[in-house]
């Protein structure tokens, strides 16, 4: 799982994730026991349905959905093909979940080995997702921290327990989730047909080609990982024709509980995925400080930045991906490279405070004199004026704040480095609203 701003995010439940997160998308997880067996559930459907369909939240190229836990009221969770299992990520909530706690798991931080901790672990676990239940579940309740940067927004990630159980249908274009009882699907369109293959831990792998500084196609073989907000994560060195591409550039890809993984951004020249072709595309190129290059013979890892330009069908019984260009397809990619030497220019007080407010899950106030950049219940950073209503997000990200007639600032654009842009709608102000956050 790659996630840059939101790294940490998910920096407690690694023991389900291969993934990383990237300068641009989503954190790595600590690491648990990877031999740990998986307990898939009981699955029941409504009565008299095979099929159900669900909206879901897009959030930095994340797909939440509403996941029930024992009866609980409906739960904000990440739905991640490069999770193992399911883990709560929101501690604080365990207690009301009438959870059986039967073992315990330790965890390390990516980013280095970082401090031993534990996972609790729950069985008998009951999840309901659109009336769907999985019965004689296993849930992992990540361990509390005291690092207000390891706080997460969600509430937890599912991953394999849905995804080995049911029959799953992404459509980006609707932003919905379709759940097929397996032994009554069948596949009637015109997509192209992927094998997919699965590692001890249940992570799908699927094959692609890749050009990354000729014109010559690479064969790799990559993760499939829609809980990663990256577009496309290659190793460098797992094969000898994989090495960085021209200009690409050093940076802290994310942070882990165990510290900062690095590595560098680029753009590979050409990118084939199920027999449709993707130019300049987005690249991130983490080193060995990821803790994960090349394992299981992997060249990388395919992200939501790809996988959002496809309908997808993910059919683990019959191993197999079903991917339908959509309406997203020829978007192009992230901004190129921002320069840092980018002249900055003075913006008065008065004037910044055009800017400051909620905006999604983000949050800009003002700092020090400067404006301040905040995903809520994250790390925040100082932007740089380098424009009419322009900000620099340091080198990951170029800021336009949108007026209306009125002139009122109305909206948010984060034209993110190597992911795709966000546009979030600016809500109205309350009372009670803070102008000053605190990193």
């Amino acid at each position: 799982m790659f996630l840059k701003s939101s790294f940490w995010i998910l920096a407690s439940i690694m023991v389900f994730d291969l993934g990383l997160v990237s300068a641009t998308g989503k954190a790595q997880t600590p690491q648990v026991q990877r031999q740990m067996p998986l307990q898939l559930p009981k699955l029941n459907f409504p009565d008299g349905k095979s099929v159900v369909e669900i909206p879901f939240e897009v959030e930095g190229n994340w797909m939440v959905i509403p996941v029930s836990i024992n009866g609980s009221r409906p739960l904000r969770f990440v739905l991640d093909t490069g999770a193992q299992g399911t883990v709560l990520q929101n501690p604080e909530i365990a207690d009301s979940l009438n959870l059986k706690i039967t073992g315990k798991m330790a965890v390390r931080g990516a980013g280095g080995a970082g401090a031993g901790r534990e996972a609790s672990i729950a069985d008998n676990v009951t999840f309901n997702i659109g009336g769907i239940e999985l019965s004689n579940g296993r849930l992992v309740v990540s361990p509390a921290s005291s690092d207000s940067r390891t706080m997460a927004t969600h509430d937890g990630v599912i991953g394999r327990t849905v995804f080995a159980t049911l029959v799953v249908e992404v459509d980006w274009e609707k932003r919905t989730v379709r759940f097929y009882e397996p032994s009554k699907y069948k596949y009637t369109g015109t997509g192209t047909i992927l094998p997919l293959t699965f590692d001890e831990g249940g992570r799908p792998y699927t094959s692609a080609s890749v050009a990354v500084a000729d014109d010559k196609l690479i064969p790799v073989k990559l993760v499939v990982d829609t809980g990663g907000s990256h577009v496309l994560s290659l190793d460098v060195g797992s094969k000898p024709e994989i090495r960085l591409p021209e200009g690409a550039t050093k940076t802290i890809l994310g942070r882990g509980v165990g510290g900062e993984i690095t590595g560098y951004t680029g753009q590979v020249k050409t990118f084939q995925l199920g027999g449709q072709t993707l130019e300049n595309v987005s690249a991130i190129f983490p080193d060995s400080s990821s803790g994960i290059t090349g394992i299981g013979g992997r060249q990388g890892s395919l992200g939501a930045g790809v996988l959002r330009r496809f309908k997808i069908i993910y059919d683990y019984s019959r191993e197999r991906m079903i991917v339908e260009p959509n309406k997203f397809f020829n978007e192009p990619f992230g901004t190129a490279i921002l320069n840092k030497d980018t002249t900055s220019l003075q913006v008065s007080a008065a004037a910044l405070q055009d800017y400051v407010g909620k905006y999604g899950n983000k949050e800009i106030s003002v700092k020090d004199g400067a404006l301040y950049y905040q995903r809520i219940g994250g790390r925040g950073a100082a932007l740089r004026a380098t424009g009419k209503d322009k900000f620099a997000l340091n080198a990951d990200a170029q800021i336009t704040f949108v007026r209306d007639a009125n002139g009122v600032v109305s909206e948010m654009l984060i034209d993110w480095v190597g992911r795709d842009k966000e546009q979030l709608k600016r809500e109205p102000p309350s009372s009670n609203q803070p102008n000053n956050l605190s990193p």
